[in-house]
């Protein structure tokens, strides 16, 4: 992950100082990249009526596994080999991993996390599901994964992502703080052609809500982080975030084709939306249209 400046790392350290708990932030800190070829984003196959917010944004009330929804406990294995399979309607418990290209799973509740390794081809679409990591670890990695409408909370991390994703209309919230805590982190590393390349890639972040935060307005590092190795093909819109140090770390050096476009950044937790500020090192990266939720003051991300 990304190295914070030396004067944000001061100012996290004063603010660990001077508070206890989950209440501060904690600072960034390198994450293992387990990645070594791009492969297609999965598509979502299905397209259910929307189910509509108060607020414009994902809530509880219209992501996760739609009410009446009758769940039956999954019996497969925590290892997915079959290509193309579809769960729907099920609890699923412990670490999944998908080996197969074209798994599907929806209407489902996760207790535990979903990992498809990259360079692998294989790939993930995730509809209507929550997931609850347990406390700690990471909701969803690696590479081509599409999510519609999840609810993802008590995790570290909602995402780590190094290439190919396409997360939209879902509620990353409720960070489970004593770590290095991210609604999304972007990965140093991604493949291809059967090598690892810096940074992260291909990633559209559209209409979500992400929070960087315990569901108690603990502060964690980030709703979304970035790094210094030239993220590329980055789309981050329509988005409501706050909490972390900062909300959003972009791209540490100047990212390739990386948008920050129409996000709205919420006061919720905070008059300064993070605990130092609302974004860093976003000042070079392609941006507009990016608005304080509550008032409609238009800021400009530094």
């Amino acid at each position: 992950m990304i190295v914070l400046l030396p004067i944000a790392v001061a100012l996290v350290t004063a603010v660990n100082a001077l508070t206890s708990g989950g209440s501060q932030p904690t600072t960034p800190a390198p994450s293992q990249t387990r990645t070594p070829s791009p492969s297609p984003t999965a598509t979502p196959t299905s397209s259910p009526t929307p189910r509509r917010s108060a607020s414009g944004f994902p809530d509880a009330s219209n992501t996760g596994v739609p009410a009446g929804t009758s769940l039956s406990a999954y019996t497969g294995g925590t290892t997915i080999t079959a290509a193309n399979a579809v769960i729907d309607g099920k609890t699923l418990s412990g670490g999944l991993l998908v080996a197969a290209p074209g798994v599907v799973i929806r209407n489902s509740k996760i207790n535990g996390t979903v990992h498809v390794e990259d360079g692998t081809g294989n790939s993930l679409v995730l509809e209507d599901v929550e997931i609850d990591c347990g406390g700690a670890n990471t909701a969803v990695g690696e590479a081509n994964v599409t999510v519609r409408r999840a609810n993802i909370h008590n995790c570290e991390n909602g995402f780590d992502m190094n290439q190919n994703f396409d997360v939209r209309d879902s509620y990353i919230h409720g960070l489970a703080l004593g770590g290095h805590e991210d609604g999304m982190q972007f990965a140093y590393g991604h493949y291809e052609n059967g090598q690892i390349v810096s940074a992260a890639r291909n990633l559209t972040i559209v209409h979500n809500t992400i929070f960087g935060t315990s569901d108690d307005g603990g502060f964690g590092t980030s709703a979304i982080i970035s790094n210094k190795s030239g993220d590329r093909d980055v789309l981050i819109q329509d988005n409501l975030m706050a909490g972390g140090a900062y909300t959003i770390y972009c791209e540490g050096a100047t990212g390739i084709n990386y948008r920050v476009l129409d996000n709205h950044f919420t006061t919720r937790f905070k008059e300064s939306i993070g605990y130092f500020g609302v974004s860093t090192n976003c000042d070079d990266e392609t941006q507009s249209g990016n608005v304080i939720h509550e008032t409609g003051q238009p800021i400009h991300l530094g």
